[in-house]
Parts: structure tokens; sequence; C-alpha cells
């Protein structure tokens, strides 16, 4: 929702959710343990003692609309930082987009694009994709799973969470965010420091 999507299975199994993220087509493969919450987006925190790490990850419960292939993809975004706690912000916010494509179809990003992002006529950024991943294809799967990730600017993520509305466009995958936006200005609190009084 790649390395920091089996980091985020991990999570799912390691520690206490404060939302459980991520929902859809588990029972088609095997995937996205994810369900459904109030606010239509979950978000979970893991912290990693061997590294002293940390990451936030935030994932929308529902899908895109079917496109392309009779393909469908779910969207996360998710930064690290090191300890325990934002000391600095990150430099840049990481949307992640998993698609799934029935087995007898082909791949729903099998030439990535960038992503688009638009606020009305008030905002339009287009980003290049960071990496693509295509996961194995084995005999009896019911479907192609792929991993397209893109590096959002911290500065460009602040501007975009401020906004009413948002759609991320990537090849033939929609998002609209209205709503939902409260999960972006989530992240974006999370991506703060904490303000500490004197010592």
């Amino acid at each position: 929702m790649s390395h920091h999507f089996a980091r985020f299975l991990g999570a799912a199994i390691s520690i206490l959710y404060i939302a459980a993220p991520h929902a859809s087509v588990a029972a088609l493969q095997g995937f996205h343990p994810r369900s459904t919450t109030a606010n239509g987006y979950g978000i979970a925190a893991v912290h990693d003692r061997l590294t002293d790490s940390s990451r936030i990850t935030a994932s929308f419960t529902g899908s895109s609309k079917s496109f392309g292939l009779d393909s469908r993809a779910w969207l996360d975004l998710s930064f690290s930082f090191p300890g325990d706690s934002v000391a600095t912000s990150p430099r840049f916010v990481v949307l992640t987009i998993e698609s799934w494509t029935p087995a007898r179809g082909g791949w729903a990003f099998a030439h990535p694009r960038p992503l688009e992002i638009r606020s009305g006529d008030s905002l339009r950024l287009e980003i290049p994709p960071t990496g693509y991943e295509k996961r194995p294809v084995h005999t009896f799967d019911s479907g192609r799973r792929e991993l397209l990730w893109f590096d959002i600017d911290a500065g460009d993520f602040r501007r975009i969470a401020g906004t009413p509305e948002l759609v991320f466009t990537a090849g033939s995958a929609r998002f609209r965010v209205y709503k939902r936006m409260g999960m972006l200005r989530e992240v974006l609190r999370r991506m703060t420091p904490l303000e500490r009084g004197p010592q």
C-alpha cells in the first residue's frame, strides 16, 4: 500500500492499530488486511526497536473505481523518521498505489505514468514515479498485483493537505478525495515536530 508494504503487513501482526487500515479484495487473494472505519481511512504507527526508527502509514479503506482491464487500486501515504517521535519534519511523503487486476487481464501500470494531483483550478502538481514493482504471478493466483510509488515533497504535501478536495490520477487510476481529506491532515499533523518547552 515493495519494502513498505512488507513492513506494513508485519506491523499488522506485531502492533495494535490506531485504526485498522485497508479492506477489499482480501477474499480474492488474501492480501490487504483492511477493515472499514467510520472515517474511510486507517492509520498505523510502527516503531522498529532494532533500528530505532518509526513509520506512519495512512490508508484509504476504499479502492478506486474499476478501470482499464477491470483493475482496481488502493492508495496509501507513509513517511519514516528516526526514533519514536518526530524531531525534524520528513523531507517527503511516499504515496503508494497498489493495483489488482484479474488473472485474465494484463498489468494495470505496465507503463508507469506521473502522478497528477489537482484541486479545482487552484492547484496542479505532476510527480514522476519513484519506483514500480510487479508482484510474482503464481499458477493459482486470481489476479496480478503491482506497486507504484511517488515521493511527494513535504512542502507540496502541506499545500495539498490544505485544500478542500483533491483528485489523484495515475494512468487510468483515479482517486477523488473529499470527505476523507482528514487523512491527509492527520498525516501532516503527525509529520510536524511537537513543540517542547524549556528543559
